[in-house]
């Protein structure tokens, strides 16, 4: 099967328009979702509504958490972020704020890869250094044994990990073959809000028959994004990342 894999999408309905039209032009069979499906973006509604009309299987991510109540906005969490999730909290419909919480933390996708958010050893955990990438991938081989792609989200960073090597520069278009007996965590990046200083879309293309996944960033209409956040009254700080991919 050929699947677009899309994460974080942090309520950046132009963002998201992008990257799904361009799944749809490259043909595949099922849309899955690695969670943050809304926050820090001023187009929660229009991101739920498509995702609810195109039936894309999601699991949750911590800013879908926030708006549900799953986890409290506490101090930790920063001002500008728990504003947003307020914000958003009066815009989306009681459907919408439903299929929010009663999101999975995690979920198989058949026998071909295991969906989650954080790491597979907790929701909410950055995958960031290297021991955390062993710590996860040995975990992976542990708990789900036969598993051997686990896609994930949350550091909006794109890379393709194994205990074999580490793929992090991975420009619009790289393919990478991926061995059957080889274990793998794959983050394709983020939609809506970029971290590695690309401000383009990212997304991915797995064809779980051929062993392949593909990389994918497409320019959007950043200024429009951007218009929308500070129309909406919230952080100067979200719309100015935008720009930058940071």
């Amino acid at each position: 099967m050929r699947y677009g894999i899309i994460s974080d999408l942090h309520a950046n309905i132009e963002a998201l328009t992008v990257a799904v039209a361009e799944i749809d032009r490259m043909g595949v069979d099922k849309i899955v979702c690695m969670g943050d499906l809304i926050g820090y973006n001023a187009s929660p509604r229009d991101v739920l509504d498509l995702i609810l009309s195109r039936k894309i299987d999601c699991i949750s991510g911590n800013h879908d958490r926030y708006l549900s109540g799953v986890t409290p906005l506490d101090q930790s969490v920063r001002k500008d972020t728990a504003e947003v999730i307020e914000w958003t909290k009066k815009q989306v419909t009681p459907e919408q704020a439903s299929f929010v919480g009663e999101l999975p933390k995690f979920r198989m996708e058949g026998t071909e890869f295991l969906m989650v958010h954080g790491s597979p050893r907790h929701e909410d955990e950055y995958i960031l250094t290297a021991d955390i990438l062993r710590g996860s991938l040995n975990h992976l081989m542990t708990k789900w044994p036969g598993t051997s792609v686990c896609f994930y989200g949350h550091t909006h960073v794109p890379i393709c990990a194994s205990d074999e090597r580490v793929e992090n520069q991975l420009p619009e278009g790289t393919t990478l073959k991926l061995n059957r007996f080889t274990t793998y965590l794959i983050n394709v990046g983020s939609v809506g809000q970029p971290r590695d200083g690309h401000p383009e879309t990212a997304f991915g293309l797995f064809d779980s028959t051929k062993r392949e996944i593909t990389f994918r960033r497409l320019p959007y209409d950043v200024k429009s994004a951007q218009a929308k956040v500070l129309a909406a009254g919230l952080s100067e700080r979200m719309a100015k990342r935008l720009e930058s991919g940071r």
